[in-house]
């Protein structure tokens, strides 16, 4: 993507006591995809166009030893993905055409790799949508009850960080990682099907920062806190419309807009529509 520095992006949310402790320690919490509520989350359909490679045993071999020395270009995968997506390259000869080697596709490998993504892999979301937006208000700030936080991103030559990737919408569904991919630059494999959606979605313009391998899938589907990264900075609480009235959580919101080091709004329902009202 390519910017002018920065850019805004949003997380519309509930309040509670775990939220407020990480707004204020200055961290961010990254979930597995399997909370999330699409339940097509991280699907792909794994590919190896074993056609294409004039010594498929050349590759595996290749990339063994990149594991065995933990040389890797930009991540790694963990022993068991290795061990059955090296599988393929051996799986997909056709011993009646000598070298000539098949399409091999596996939809038992592809579910276990996602399972293994959508309990390992750490996710903070972010929308570019409008703080205004009713629908993301409706499904992820507890329906005017929660609040939106403003973020500012600052970009680098105009290319978002590293870690933060602009989700793509696709009515290319699911979409294809051929196997190489995988094995020999995993996090930007991995990354990219995190970050691929079906285009019903595109209304939200989500962002992901996107955590290879942060969780431990035996965590039963728990988050994690960390620090939020130098490059993004809260600019902006905006409470949700129906907080009126509450006056215990609006002097809790006005706290935590203070300790946050931010300026308080509020979402109000005008004759125009949803506008925001400094506080």
């Amino acid at each position: 993507m390519k910017a002018e520095s920065p850019i805004r992006l949003c997380r519309f949310e509930s309040v509670n006591p775990r939220r407020v402790r990480t707004l204020v320690a200055g961290e961010l919490w990254y979930s597995p995809p399997k909370q999330f509520n699409d339940l097509e989350d991280c699907r792909l359909h794994l590919t190896a166009n074993l056609e294409s490679i004039s010594s498929p045993e050349a590759v595996k071999k290749a990339a063994e030893v990149m594991y065995e020395s933990n040389v890797l270009p930009d991540g790694h995968l963990v022993n068991r993905h290795f061990d059955f997506l090296s599988g393929y390259f051996s799986k997909g000869l056709d011993n009646s055409r000598g070298k000539v080697f098949r399409v091999y596709s596996n939809m038992n490998q592809a579910q276990m790799l996602r399972e293994e993504i959508i309990e390992s892999t750490g996710v903070c979301c972010f929308f570019a949508a409008e703080p205004t937006n009713a629908l993301m208000w409706a499904h992820y700030g507890a329906n005017h009850t929660g609040i939106c936080i403003e973020y500012e991103v600052d970009l680098v030559d105009g290319q978002l960080p590293q870690q933060l990737h602009e989700v793509n919408y696709t009515s290319q569904w699911p979409p294809k990682i051929d196997v190489r991919e995988l094995l020999f630059s995993p996090a930007s494999a991995i990354a990219r099907v995190v970050a691929t959606k079906r285009a019903c979605w595109a209304h939200e313009r989500e962002y992901r920062i996107v955590g290879l391998d942060m969780l431990d899938p035996a965590s039963q589907g728990k988050g994690v806190s960390l620090n939020r990264p130098a490059w993004l900075s809260p600019k902006r609480l905006i409470c949700g419309a129906h907080q009126v009235g509450d006056s215990q959580l609006n002097w809790d919101m006005e706290t935590l807009a203070k300790r946050v080091g931010v300026p308080r709004a509020r979402v109000e329902l005008t004759e125009k529509g949803l506008e925001i009202r400094d506080l």
